[in-house]
């Protein structure tokens, strides 16, 4: 999986080079994506990098604002089995997010900028799970969405290679309302076999804050 990952990052950084040479001399807009992992590759012994939730960036230059925008996909597909015993647990997880937000932008010198603002945003996790009990005498399925959406204040540093590429990280808060809803149900039960099962699960839904820290490093593209 992260083969891909690495080749769809390369795939946009190369297409946003070159379309820069088709772009005027003042560009407005900017195409972004997330280059932790790449970067990493380059540092020896280091391990652990995964892209972040927000995978593509994009933002709109005005004089004294910037408007953005974020898109974020993840997946991943998972089988094991439980402990002690010898039954087989399929997960498939996807995960979506979106963001809406506006920046503004303070230069600190020729290279070096640092910018503040706000985002609104809208996340999605659907967890789809599969027991499969012993010998096949019944398979249960489990299904969690977990959808959160709130508003996120940001302070970001952002340091330019050239005039049309820059690198960028930022930190942020989170003030979202999480939504939980369960669902089980039973696939298919042998005779005999009784599959436990929650029929009644209520939803949940909580106020929560996050603090997120700086930790990927974003490649920037102005067009």
């Amino acid at each position: 999986m992260i083969h891909w990952k690495r080749w769809a990052v390369l795939g946009l950084l190369s297409l946003t080079a070159l379309l820069v040479h088709a772009q005027d001399a003042n560009p407005k807009n900017e195409i972004g994506v997330d280059a932790t992992y790449l970067i990493a590759r380059f540092i020896p012994n280091s391990t652990g990098f995964e892209l972040s939730s927000t995978a593509l960036t994009y933002r709109r230059y005005f004089e004294s604002f910037n408007l953005r925008a974020g898109l974020g996909f993840q997946s991943r597909d998972q089988e094991y089995t439980l402990d002690g015993i010898d039954e087989v647990f399929e997960s498939n997880r996807r995960f979506f997010l979106a963001s809406l937000g506006i920046e503004r932008p303070i230069e600190l010198s020729e290279r070096w900028q640092t910018y503040f603002g706000l985002d609104i945003f809208y996340s999605q996790l659907d967890d789809l799970g599969l027991t499969i009990y012993n010998f096949n005498a019944g398979v249960r399925e489990e299904q969690i969405v977990e959808s959160n959406q709130g508003v996120s204040p940001f302070l970001g540093i952002r340091f330019r290679i050239n005039d049309r590429v820059s690198l960028f990280s930022e930190a942020n808060f989170q003030l979202y309302v999480t939504d939980i809803k369960e669902n089980q149900r039973v696939i298919y039960e042998a005779e005999g076999f009784s599959v436990p099962i929650d029929e009644d699960v209520p939803s949940l839904e909580s106020m929560n804050v996050a603090f997120n820290a700086p930790y990927t490093i974003r490649i920037a593209v102005s067009l």
